[in-house]
């Protein structure tokens, strides 16, 4: 990567592109993007940081399925929707939903969008914003639509749960109803997470969990969820031996984040 410096949380961008890039190359593969290769190539990435074939790795290709299935189910029934993916870094969620309707607004730092631009190529379905999630002066440039999508992968888990609380509010206030799909983990969940050296190189770490998903309604009073995903068993068998034995007995540990689709609404 050459003339791009990141630090931080937008540092941890590269740990989703890193594992799916692996993850293309395995015979089980979770899921396959031809788009993460194109993307690697064009900003000569150097990868060798990741450590492929690790628990994190796995866990990181589990939550991308888990979002993707959601976001599918959402655009089976709204496929004329705004998808806004916030803290998106290089996600290339957008080329896998394949919806000709579909309008997509990656939301990330202005220090991304080199990175962004190098990599993509913006059209009137897909396009770039350098703004912080946490700020609002990008609300203007998303339409009002009547069907609104918000997606946050692995990104409010590195803000603390007021700022996290902020954020709702302020969409709420401007938006009045949408759906919004993010990921959340228990409290073991954070703890483990922050232990990935990955994670621990980038100087930043997951700020809050949950002890149940019915937790999160505390967070705003127009907060409905309508779904969960969690860990399929089917990929246990991926996990090293310790792994498997302690997801067996401790559930809390193979279901450490849980994907969640909500909605909100101003309704009453």
């Amino acid at each position: 990567m050459k003339d791009v410096q990141l630090t931080g949380v937008p540092q941890t961008l590269l740990l989703p592109l890193a594992a799916n890039f692996y993850e293309n190359n395995r015979h089980d593969c979770i899921l396959y993007d031809e788009t993460v290769n194109t993307v690697v190539d064009k900003l000569d990435l150097d990868l060798s940081f990741f450590c492929p074939d690790s628990f994190p790795q796995l866990g990181m290709m589990v939550r991308r399925r888990l979002f993707d299935n959601q976001v599918k189910k959402y655009l089976k029934s709204y496929p004329n929707s705004t998808v806004v993916n916030l803290g998106a870094g290089l996600c290339t969620r957008f080329f896998r939903m394949k919806t000709k309707n579909l309008r997509w607004f990656n939301i990330d730092l202005p220090q991304v969008e080199p990175l962004w631009r190098t990599a993509f190529t913006e059209n009137g379905q897909f396009r770039f914003i350098g703004a912080s999630a946490f700020e609002t002066g990008w609300y203007e440039k998303i339409p009002k639509d009547q069907h609104l999508l918000f997606i946050s992968e692995a990104m409010l888990c590195y803000h603390n749960r007021t700022e996290t609380q902020k954020l709702f509010q302020n969409l709420l206030w401007r938006f009045k109803k949408f759906h919004f799909i993010f990921d959340v983990y228990n409290d073991s969940g954070v703890k483990r997470s922050n232990q990935n050296p990955d994670i621990a190189k980038s100087g930043s770490a997951l700020q809050w969990g949950v002890k149940k998903i019915e937790d999160l309604k505390q967070l705003n009073d127009a907060l409905t969820i309508l779904d969960t995903d969690n860990f399929p068993w089917r990929y246990v068998t991926r996990l090293p031996f310790k792994e498997k034995i302690k997801s067996l007995f401790c559930p809390g540990i193979r279901n450490r984040f849980t994907v969640v689709h909500t909605r909100f609404s101003t309704d009453s």
